[in-house]
């Protein structure tokens, strides 16, 4: 699932781990929670896959940071994920919530 979420954000353009951290603990805190080595453990995957590519940029200080994009891999895998049948159940980790959350302008 958590795939699915940074790749939801990354469809809105690119963005740094620290970015999608920042993004989940604000705008998807009411529906997913995840750790900032799960955050890079899963893009990580997500590159391997072939759905995000990342490159390095430098910020403001000296240190170099890694931005990553969604490839044209990625937004089919995440509008599968998206008009695939709605996952049912919840806890404290809502997957319906997030589907909502990226549906975009679907009906």
């Amino acid at each position: 699932m958590l795939d699915m979420i940074l790749l939801g954000y990354l469809a809105d353009g690119p963005r740094s781990g620290y970015d999608l951290k920042l993004l989940l603990e604000t705008d998807g805190a009411h529906f997913w929670h995840a750790h900032h080595s799960q955050i890079y453990t899963t893009l990580r995957r997500l590159e391997r896959r072939g759905l995000v590519r990342a490159r390095a940029q430098t910020g403001r200080g000296l240190q170099e940071r890694r931005v990553y994009r969604i490839l044209a891999a990625g937004r089919d895998g995440l509008e599968l994920w998206r008009s695939g049948p709605l996952p049912l159940g919840g806890g404290p980790k809502e997957a319906l919530l997030a589907r909502v959350y990226f549906a975009g302008s679907r009906p």
